[in-house]
């Protein structure tokens, strides 16, 4: 049976400091600075992460998952806690740059998930992103699909 997705949007990450060392960033609706994002929904396929990069010295790469936790411990994406590697595509402005992952998996909100120990949050999925060396900010765009 094909899915018949009624609703397309994004969630959104401001201002991310990247460096060498993976971190979690919460994604999520963040109107002050992106007026069209929206909280994640509960049942969705995440379709792609998008990240705008600046301030960019030194990184060549970006490493990245989806983790339902605050902690990055309970991936949900392929390659689990090692994440997906890209380079980064030089912008034609002096320090920026971009990355797009295609991630094309489902997403059912779990309040329940072993281990959660009170850091999943309804409508919030984490980033957890690092550069391969130096460092650079960066915006975070989460796109899905759901009902």
């Amino acid at each position: 049976m094909a899915n018949l997705w009624n609703v397309m949007g994004y969630s959104f990450h401001n201002n991310a400091s990247l460096d060498g060392n993976a971190a979690p960033f919460a994604v999520t609706e963040d109107k002050t600075n992106s007026k069209l994002s929206h909280s994640f929904p509960r049942n969705c396929t995440v379709n792609a992460v998008e990240i705008q990069l600046s301030s960019i010295s030194s990184a060549t790469e970006v490493t990245m998952y989806l983790a339902r936790d605050a902690t990055g411990d309970m991936a949900f994406t392929a390659g689990g806690t090692t994440g997906a590697t890209q380079p980064i595509k030089t912008g034609f402005t002096s320090a920026t740059g971009s990355v797009v992952f295609y991630v094309d998996t489902d997403f059912n909100f779990d309040e329940d998930a072993s281990n959660s120990a009170g850091q999943i949050t309804a409508g919030t999925i984490y980033a957890v992103v690092n550069v391969d060396t130096g460092s650079a900010v960066a915006d975070i765009r989460v796109h899905w699909r759901s009902i």
